[in-house]
């Protein structure tokens, strides 16, 4: 390359104006020529990023005469002019990736050179006699280590409703979609942080610090879901390519979130962008699902939808090995949202959210000709939501509104084809849900921040009584009375939070006043709470914070406690971890007496350091204490139950080449039980997990290949074994030949310990207009054999299989447009 056209390269980093003429070029730009004359030319066009089309704004552009014997078309790396030219033009793109070069000596081909961070050097042989009218469209392509869609084209502007926690950690929709092991999927890849329990068999439960995935809360937008997950625990309501933030904090969040005494996760729909009409589709062997984005108006839309299929192939499998197969997954999820601006600081956001579920638990074969579809269903439940919601932001000087109504529609059922007798109804709810917030800068280093939120509902479903062990456990067998009702309930919260932010401190001093009403009962709870993080230098930040949190254990909440025990699965000898047994049953429990919040306590503390390349250090310790005025010790001042440990982290944020971390925590969660002499014992807890370490590494190799796997070492779950069985004659209202087990203490014994590797890989092709991504994600590439559930024999006098997934291949294919 020449000196001279070397340092015309090297003015990429000078300040320019709109258009620039270099040396050597017959017309500079101040000098403003009629365009019209014969010996002039214009060269206008776009450039955008290849495959999604995204407009490059503030990019140099050079124009100068094509070296002798080049042809029209496209040069990715090309080698330097042999000659200087005899003048150069250089100009910056606009807002919209927009260029115009006027007054350019005519004849003969141009060459257009574009020289940006994080893209193919490119070079364009064009021929301005052949420009067509509306202009060139020039796609510069992303070198293979640039990841995409890093930045968020349109992101609306609203109060926030989360406010900084000691313990907030955040993941990328890179991160999200090529995390190994997640399936690409926003709560899944959740799971793989610190204060985040394993699941067993991977389910959807979002087991954070200790506590009940009913205790946590997911807000999608401005108002919560009622559930995070689909059934299977495959997929969660929501596709990644539908979000534009997620937060996620394990514990002491700020007063605006109300009703949950565990954790919270918030995730911010992604408005349409404005550029141009996109779309996006994928199908792997999971389900199949589509996506669509684009102005309209002065706005802009996004609709998603997706559809799981595992119940085709399932079906399949199931005529070659009737025994292979007794679960059948089906669920589906939809989005659509509208964004406006209305100026002034004002807009205006619309939301349709919804889900719909079955997992079908299947009874054994009677042979090797009983097909999947003829088999009854030993369990299955239905559940389904469907949710609208508005959102009015404004920015008024120094104050920002929020207002936003929502109207969701709940449907709950549980489907026990073998025995209809047993089966409970539906559960259907009608809820509707509104929050107004304002926030006020009062100064400079001190914010207010004052809101409310309300909740109106009415609930149907089936009400149980039924006869409890002296450890609370259902006795298997004994059928119990119930009842259909219906329930309406109005609860209300209040809440305000001073935030000062001075010389690297920030403290968050509120509280939050939450009430409930319910077929004339009420409960109350005031949940002050504090906050608190500083920054010393540019690398460390010590963190804090205190506080109480509600929540109504009756109505709001939907189910409390689980009332499904192994007796559901009467006949199959299995026996599952008590995190399942008591976390899929849709029916309501109703509690006699007045109704009151279930309060907690959390407390954590902890500090970070932040190193070069961006490596982070995370280590904090955290105590929690849930007050149920429900649970054995009722009564009593004692807490119900508790958790305390320890989360450490060291993270290596995402680059343009790799991310991962390795994180750990140390957790123990106890729940309490009732003594012979009326005293409380502290014991095993059903979320108990002691040790639960996760490393994960993804890279980006050459040639658009990504490669990344994830480990996980955990403590084998707690569950209540079997220690004997009564059965035949003696039994009394049993045949002969079947057995009833007889269950231990609850939660004395425990699986063995768990070990998984995941692998992931993806390949991208990028084309002008389009990206097609292929990728591989295997769940225990190793085959390793985890048990996570027993089945007996016939007697239980021993478990005679022992249940765990095996390796899982899901082989898909995306396409952007």
């Amino acid at each position: 390359m020449s000196a001279r056209l070397a340092a015309i390269l090297a003015l990429l980093a000078a300040p320019l104006g709109p258009t620039e003429a270099l040396a050597g070029d017959p017309t500079p730009a101040s000098e403003s020529p009629v365009s019209s004359t014969s010996n002039r030319t214009r060269v206008h066009g776009l450039l955008r990023r290849a495959g999604d089309r995204a407009p490059l704004a503030g990019v140099a552009l050079f124009a100068y005469p094509a070296p002798a014997g080049a042809r029209p078309g496209e040069l990715h790396d090309p080698e330097p002019p042999a000659a200087e030219p005899p003048w150069v033009r250089r100009i910056e793109t606009d807002d919209a990736g927009a260029f115009a070069l006027d007054e350019l000596p005519a004849g003969g081909l141009l060459a257009l050179e574009v020289v940006t961070p994080g893209h193919l050097r490119t070079r364009w042989i064009v021929d301005p006699a052949k420009i067509p009218a509306r202009g060139l469209r020039l796609y510069l392509r992303p070198e293979a280590s640039s990841p995409y869609r890093t930045t968020v084209v349109e992101r609306r502007q609203k109060p926030t409703i989360a406010g900084p926690a000691p313990v907030e950690r955040q993941l990328s929709r890179e991160e999200i979609r090529t995390l190994p092991g997640s399936q690409g999927d926003p709560l899944r890849a959740l799971q793989s942080l610190p204060g985040v329990a394993r699941s067993p068999f991977g389910a959807g439960l979002l087991v954070l610090r200790g506590a009940s995935p009913r205790q946590s809360l997911v807000y999608v937008g401005d108002h919560p879901v009622p559930i995070a997950f689909h059934l299977s625990g495959l997929a969660s309501v929501l596709p990644p390519g539908a979000i534009d933030t997620m937060t996620f904090a394990p514990s002491n969040f700020a007063p605006a979130f109300g009703n949950a005494s565990g954790g919270m996760v918030a995730i911010t729909p992604r408005a349409g962008r404005r550029d141009a009409y996109h779309g996006e589709g994928y199908l792997d062997l999971g389900g199949v699902g589509g996506q669509a984005e684009g102005p309209v108006g002065k706005g802009t839309f996004l609709v998603a939808a997706r559809r799981a299929h595992l119940d085709l192939p399932l079906r399949v499998v199931g005529l070659v090995n009737p025994w292979s197969v007794s679960i059948v997954p089906t669920y589906y999820d939809y989005q659509a949202f509208y964004d406006r601006p209305l100026g002034r600081g004002r807009s205006l956001h619309v939301g349709f959210i919804g889900a719909g579920d079955r997992l079908a638990f299947k009874e054994s074969p009677k042979s090797e000709r009983d097909p999947l579809s003829s088999r009854k269903s030993l369990f299955e439940p239905r559940i389904s939501f469907h949710r609208v919601d508005l959102a009015y932001r404004a920015k008024l000087g120094d104050t920002a509104v929020l207002l936003t109504p929502a109207l969701r529609v709940d449907t709950n059922r549980v489907v026990v084809e073998t025995n209809p007798d047993f089966e409970p109804a539906p559960r259907r709810s009608l809820v509707s849900t509104l929050r107004a917030q304002l926030d006020h800068a009062l100064t400079e280093t001190l914010t207010l921040t004052l809101g409310a939120d309300a909740e109106l509902g009415r609930q149907t479903g089936e009400v149980r009584d039924e006869p409890e062990s002296s450890f609370g456990q259902v006795v298997n067998g004994a059928a119990g009375t119930s009842n259909t009702t219906s329930m309406d309930h109005v609860y209300l919260g209040l809440y305000g939070e001073a935030v000062l932010r001075r010389r690297g401190l920030m403290l968050a001093a509120g509280t939050r006043f939450s009430a409930l009403t319910a077929e004339g009962t009420n409960g109350f709870a005031v949940d002050p709470r504090l906050r608190v993080r500083q920054e010393l230098g540019e690398r460390w930040i010590l963190s804090g914070g205190v506080g109480l949190y509600a929540q109504p254990w009756v109505g709001v909440t939907g189910v409390s406690g689980g009332a499904l025990s192994n007796n559901y699965f009467y006949g199959t000898r299995l026996v599952l971890p008590d995190q399942i047994v008591n976390n899929y049953d849709p029916t309501l429990e109703r509690y006699e007496g007045n109704i009151r919040m279930a309060q907690a306590l959390h407390a954590t503390a902890g500090a970070a350091l932040h190193l070069a390349e961006g490596v982070e250090i995370e280590a904090h310790g955290f105590f929690r204490e849930l007050y149920d005025p429900y649970r054995p010790q009722r009564g009593t001042d004692n807490p119900s139950e508790r958790a305390f440990g320890g989360e450490f982290i060291v993270r290596k944020r995402l680059t343009r080449r790799l991310y991962g971390w390795v994180a750990y925590t140390l957790l123990w969660a106890q729940q309490a039980y009732r003594t012979s002499d009326g005293g409380t014992i502290y014991d095993t807890g059903l979320f108990d997990q002691q040790h639960n370490l996760v490393a994960v590494l993804s890279a980006r190799l050459p040639r658009d290949w990504q490669v990344g796997g994830r480990f996980r070492l955990s403590s084998g779950l707690p569950y209540t074994p079997v220690v004997g069985a009564v059965g035949g004659s003696p039994a009394g209202y049993l045949p002969p030949d079947e057995f009833e087990p007889i269950f231990g203490f609850p939660l004395s014994a425990r699986f063995p310990l768990f070990q998984q590797l995941d692998l992931r890989v993806d390949k991208r092709w990028i084309r002008k207009r389009t990206i097609v991504t292929a990728y591989l994600d295997v769940l225990n590439v190793l085959n390793h054999q985890n048990t996570e559930a027993y089945v007996y024999n016939i007697d239980y006098s021993r478990p005679v299989q022992r249940i765990g997934l095996p390796i899982l291949p899901l082989l898909g294919v995306r396409v952007e447009i």
